[in-house]
């Protein structure tokens, strides 16, 4: 049985309010054997402290064109916002508040997620969603 994760709004929001960088990782459909080109990839999003305002940035294990602007699979050159002439992204960041970024801690932590605040772990529960093979002497997606 899932044991049931307390959180504490008032601790999450000072810690916030102090941080630079917020990361979640979602690492529901994840197996290392498949992280990459596989279909079972962890996603990271990112919150950088600007100003008073957090600038959202996204990652992925996936070895395919990933949007870290926007958190899509797709290529930059098909983008409207790819500069092709000075091959860079001129797309505008998403933003979130104080108050965005500590529902989305709050959110990730009861669902799970790991949820990083300055370099370190808050908390300790998940890898409960990590591979569910992980850890055997054998994994269904071993590679071929």
């Amino acid at each position: 049985m899932k044991e049931k994760v307390r959180v504490s709004k008032n601790k999450i929001r000072k810690l916030i309010e102090k941080t630079k960088i917020v990361e979640i990782y979602d690492y529901t459909n994840f197996c290392p054997q498949k992280c990459c080109d596989g279909g079972m990839y962890w996603y990271a999003k990112r919150f950088h402290k600007k100003n008073k305002n957090f600038e959202i940035e996204y990652e992925t294990s996936a070895w395919l064109d990933y949007c870290p602007v926007y958190g899509l699979f797709q290529d930059c050159w098909n983008c409207p916002y790819f500069d092709k002439d000075e091959r860079e992204c001129c797309a505008p960041p998403e933003t979130a508040t104080t108050e965005e970024v500590v529902a989305e801690v709050i959110n990730s932590v009861k669902k799970g997620f790991k949820v990083v605040v300055d370099g370190k772990t808050i908390n300790r529960h998940y890898y409960e969603n990590y591979c569910q093979y992980i850890g055997r002497d054998w994994c269904p997606y071993e590679p071929e």
